[in-house]
């Protein structure tokens, strides 16, 4: 009787961990740093790069319409999400925009990045976010 409890213990544990999908709970990580390009509204001249201090960095879970969590940049522009599941993300930060823009005609547009997380205790590093600021 108790290897019956012990082996049907076992099976639950494996079909729960299998049933796992993106999202918190897991033991791998994504990091990464967003840069700050400050820029002339007036001649579109690039002034500074700098590291990005307390910006808003966001993930999205698989294919999920909205974002699951978010985390803000530390006094060099590093950013991290613990505890993730293997799997597909997406990480963005929001970039100002001039109104006269073709290709962003609202106030903010979004610098993204998609990762794959291949095992269960990977660190996946992502590609720096660059993200706009204007000045006069």
């Amino acid at each position: 009787m108790k290897n019956i409890l012990i082996i049907s213990l076992g099976v639950l544990i494996l079909a729960l961990s299998a049933c796992a999908k993106e999202g918190e709970g897991g033991a791998a990580t994504i990091e990464g740093k967003v840069m700050v390009r400050l820029i002339n509204e007036n001649t579109l001249d690039t002034l500074a790069t700098y590291e990005a201090l307390d910006e808003r960095v966001y993930i999205v879970y698989g294919d999920a319409d909205v974002y699951g969590d978010d985390v803000r940049t530390t006094y060099n522009g590093n950013y991290q999400f613990d505890y993730l599941y293997q799997g597909d993300y997406t990480v963005y930060a929001y970039s100002e925009c001039l109104f006269n823009l073709v290709d962003c005609p609202g106030e903010t547009s979004t610098v993204l990045k998609e990762v794959n997380i291949s095992s269960s205790r990977e660190t996946v590093t992502v590609p720096t976010l660059t993200i706009n600021k204007y000045t006069k």
